[in-house]
């Protein structure tokens, strides 16, 4: 499976790519759908140290396809290491596919409207196995609009699974901002609150840039940590960042 994922990897850097807004290094989805016949790669890398462990997701690729002209399909994979007091555990931690929806285009006076349908399907704790059983169901709806050079996006999305023992809430909302026609700074605030589980609600910030290398690749970074006290699931310090084709 280890083979698998890194022949994916090779395959992804070689095509290089054109479009605008997305969602990494933010935590949150936007309401942006690819354009029809369009293609978009993602290589991202994050970090996230806890009070107990820290998990580095190196990486998680992201492959997206303008299925129809309102209707985007992204398939997703992240190769991860855990290490807990020492003890280390890595491999495919999921697969993610995705469509998304463009419900409403943004006008005048109205904000742009998207609504997405996630399947993840996640391994086992030796992250050697694909559990069918735990499959994760998330619905989300996003919404985001201009004002001058500044975006604002919010989203809410839903996560669960047949055993109902993973529910969960994410949502917040990011600020864009343009600086120049290549950099863009990010700012968010989101939200994870869980229920049948002894993980602890959430609120986290990030900070973060955007910057246009070329008409074709974008890189991207932002860093952040837990609004309230660090606790269990709750990050000392986060961080992603990557690159973006697309044409």
């Amino acid at each position: 499976m280890k083979r698998i994922f890194f022949v994916i990897l090779f395959l992804l850097i070689a095509f290089s790519a054109k479009r605008v807004e997305a969602a990494p290094p933010m935590a949150l989805g936007d309401a942006d759908v690819v354009p029809y016949r369009h293609w978009e790669f993602w290589l991202t890398f994050s970090y996230k140290e806890l009070k107990d462990d820290k998990i580095y997701k190196v990486p998680t690729f992201e492959m997206i396809y303008g299925l129809l002209p309102r209707l985007e399909l992204g398939v997703e994979g992240t190769y991860i290491i855990e290490d807990s007091d020492g003890h280390k555990t890595d491999g495919l931690e999921c697969v993610v596919i995705q469509p998304k929806f463009l419900l409403a285009a943004e006008g005048e006076s109205r904000p742009a409207v998207a609504l997405s349908l996630q399947y993840e399907l996640p391994t086992d704790e030796e992250k050697d196995t694909l559990c069918w059983s735990d499959a994760v169901w998330a619905a989300g709806l996003a919404a985001q609009k201009h004002f001058g050079k500044t975006l604002v996006v919010t989203q809410v999305k839903y996560f669960t699974n047949r055993h109902l023992f993973e529910k969960k809430w994410r949502y917040g909302f990011d600020v864009i901002h343009s600086v120049t026609d290549k950099l863009k700074l990010l700012a968010e605030i989101y939200a994870h609150n869980f229920s049948h589980t002894d993980k602890r609600n959430e609120v986290n910030f990030r900070l973060g840039f955007k910057y246009n290398m070329t008409d074709n690749l974008k890189l991207y970074f932002a860093a952040g940590r837990s609004l309230l006290a660090v606790e269990e699931n709750r990050p000392l310090f986060e961080s992603t960042g990557g690159i973006m084709l697309e044409f």
